[in-house]
């Protein structure tokens, strides 16, 4: 309901009410301000144990909420975790995790306790590390009515720019930046990666056409005395040609096949094994785009079933004789 939002992170922690939060509300170019809460948690299960970004917000009539992809957000206090977290941590919806979060001790001091809450429903978010309370139940840490950020949503005219300007001067602000900042940063990076491997993929895409040629030009002359038989015998060029790339289509077809089934292995590994465990906060999944199967289909197969053609002058231009003649 809000694509345009900005979180305002504030330098400490604020009473809801407190003049920091309403200094934040009340600037022009704010429409709408929704006080929130985000520390830093962990949460532990018989499978595995790992630390939380975890964000107390009103999942009802707020701003915004996660998408849910199982379970429901109830009344009782519970967690809304990452479809991610719950494989991980090897539960279910309605199973209950350990979680280890801060909590005041007393009027200007805090410490960790550890609840045990249920996990209330999953969202799709790639990244475990993202975990959701509601925050009607803010005084499991004993924090109701106290935030350290604030969910903005800026004026229809005001952009994000605009925004951390209005917000430069005010004291307890520490970062105005749009929920997609993290995001578009991660696209960046990704780019500049996606990019490296497509070059990759390009000069073996030009290695691959030039194996496909000098193999078939290889075959077909070490096969000359019998081609030069053949037409001997009165058998056209373009029936050889046919037969050449017939051979080629079948090594065409093999080779593709291989080399897909052995690509996707190599991706499976690489997603499944490496970055499981370089990256272990990610969820990386595989999909094999229809633009990738037509493209591999067109290189692997049809240009190798092609390449005999670029012999065919030659093969037209054959001295019979001579190449009969030919000792090897």
């Amino acid at each position: 309901d809000a694509p345009n939002r900005i979180v305002v992170s504030m330098d400490s922690f604020y009473p809801a009410d407190s003049a920091e939060v309403a200094a934040i509300a009340g600037a022009d170019t704010v429409a709408v301000a929704e006080p929130t809460l985000r520390v830093g948690a962990s949460v532990r299960s018989p499978g595995d144990e790992f630390g939380l970004i975890l964000e107390l917000s009103d999942l009802e009539e707020g701003l915004w909420r996660p998408t849910i992809t199982d379970g429901a957000i109830d009344t009782v206090p519970g967690l809304v975790i990452a479809e991610k977290a719950a494989s991980d941590l090897g539960v279910d919806v309605g199973d209950a995790v350990l979680l280890r979060h801060p909590a005041r001790t007393g009027p200007d001091s805090f410490g960790y306790v550890e609840t045990e809450l249920p996990v209330l429903a999953t969202h799709p978010h790639p990244t475990r590390t993202f975990a959701y309370i509601d925050i009607t139940h803010a005084e499991l840490m004993g924090m109701g009515g106290i935030a350290n950020v604030v969910q903005v949503d800026p004026v229809s005219t005001a952009s994000e720019g605009d925004v951390q300007r209005d917000l430069f001067d005010v004291e307890s602000v520490a970062s105005v930046q749009s929920v997609t900042a993290s995001t578009r940063a991660v696209k960046d990076q990704m780019g500049q990666v996606t990019a490296f491997v497509q070059m990759m993929a390009f000069v073996v895409l030009l290695m691959a056409l030039l194996i496909a040629y000098l193999t078939a030009s290889i075959s077909l002359d070490a096969r000359a005395r019998e081609q030069a038989t053949m037409f001997a015998y009165g058998v056209r060029v373009r029936t050889v040609m046919g037969m050449a790339m017939t051979e080629s289509l079948v090594i065409g077809v093999v080779a593709t096949v291989l080399g897909v089934a052995g690509g996707i292995a190599a991706v499976w590994w690489m997603t499944s094994q490496l970055i499981a465990d370089s990256l272990p906060d990610f969820g990386i999944a595989v999909a094999l785009r229809p633009e990738t199967i037509v493209l591999t289909l067109l290189l692997g197969i049809g240009v190798v079933a092609i390449a005999p053609l670029f012999a065919l002058r030659r093969m037209r231009r054959m001295d019979v004789p001579g190449t009969l003649r030919l000792v090897e």
